[in-house]
């Protein structure tokens, strides 16, 4: 009897053993697919702006603290970063008015630096500019128009005209001189930062691993000294070992052994 059992039962086991898990995969429709890479297209775009702001608010601080060691490459300082669509790389035109609140008609303010002139004269995020001393400010290349018009107007106080809730509004700033070197944020996973000189650039994975303000502050420091001291024949370039409370190694540079041109005028307001 238990010889007619025996196939019966191989073949079950045989059974079993074939049909392992299996994972039904859903269809996506294309339109599907659009629309989840728009959210993440969006979310990465309001990360970045996120980080342009505390990089920013560190960099303001920086430069303008240590403004003497720039000797002559000097810049007034507003704490102030504007855009509109048009002014955006081309990938980002399509979804940054929805991202950003940005308008067509007229630059729109997305980062104050904190505690920068900008921010103490009552300017916030989304006013829209319309004239800095009577003179319009242009929908395309607006950094670069508020730029020039920083290093003509000096310290000079600037009456700035801008539209907030449907109504206009005045207001002062009075620019702050400092290092006219430019601090930029390169999207680049890998945490690191340098200088060629020209611009300190500071990447996005940096800041990943950098959790305080006070440690980014020492990164931009650092790196303004190599500037400021003049090492020109020397590229630095961070890697940064451990946690933020590790060391940034360049040439045997540590936290604990901070340029001397940097060495207390590394503090910054914001979130520490």
């Amino acid at each position: 009897m238990r010889k007619r059992f025996w196939p019966v039962i191989a073949g079950v086991l045989l059974c079993a053993a074939c049909a392992g898990p299996s994972t039904d995969i859903p269809k996506s429709s294309k339109d599907d697919i659009a629309a989840e890479r728009r959210r993440q297209e969006i979310a990465q775009l309001q990360d970045y702006y996120a980080q342009i702001h505390r990089l920013d608010t560190v960099a303001y601080h920086i430069v303008t603290a240590n403004r003497e060691f720039c000797k002559q490459w000097l810049i007034a300082q507003i704490g102030l970063f504007a855009a509109t669509p048009q002014s955006m790389p081309s990938k980002y035109r399509k979804f940054s008015a929805e991202t950003l609140g940005l308008r067509w008609v007229r630059p729109t303010v997305i980062s104050i630096a904190d505690g920068g002139p900008a921010a103490l004269a009552g300017i916030v995020d989304k006013d829209e500019l319309v004239s800095f001393n009577g003179e319009p400010v242009p929908v395309t290349a607006t950094l670069r128009w508020i730029n020039a018009f920083l290093e003509d107007n000096g310290e000079r106080p600037i009456t700035v005209v801008l539209m907030r809730d449907d109504e206009l509004k005045t207001f002062t700033i009075n620019p702050v001189i400092g290092c006219a070197i430019p601090i930029v944020l390169e999207t680049n996973p890998v945490p690191n930062a340098f200088t060629d000189y020209k611009k300190i650039v500071i990447q996005t994975g940096i800041l990943r691993v950098l959790r305080t303000n006070s440690d980014l502050a020492v990164v931009v420091g650092h790196e303004l000294a190599h500037v400021t001291m003049g090492h020109y024949q020397k590229k630095s370039l961070n890697g940064f070992l451990g946690e933020a409370s590790g060391a940034l190694v360049d040439g045997g540079f540590l936290l604990g052994g901070i340029t001397p041109a940097v060495r207390f005028r590394i503090t910054c307001t914001g979130q520490a």
